[in-house]
């Protein structure tokens, strides 16, 4: 009984230690993915705010709008 006991509490930590390896690895993958995204965001938060402060008349609104259309 004490051998199935220490054979399956070292399954248990294989297992556990891939699993944790693996999710590293996804890990790693997501955030490579992710930061352009981050940086895709960033930039176009920043053109957002620049372009509100400017818009005062319903036709720069409207160019602004085309133009934020066509950058994304």
């Amino acid at each position: 009984k004490l051998n199935f006991i220490n054979f399956h509490w070292g399954l248990y930590k294989f297992v556990y230690y891939m699993c944790s390896q693996n999710l590293k690895i996804q890990m790693k993958d997501f955030e490579a993915t992710a930061e352009p995204l981050a940086e895709w965001l960033s930039t176009t938060e920043k053109m957002v705010q620049g372009s509100s402060s400017r818009l005062h008349d319903l036709p720069s609104k409207r160019r602004e709008h085309q133009k934020l259309q066509v950058t994304s």
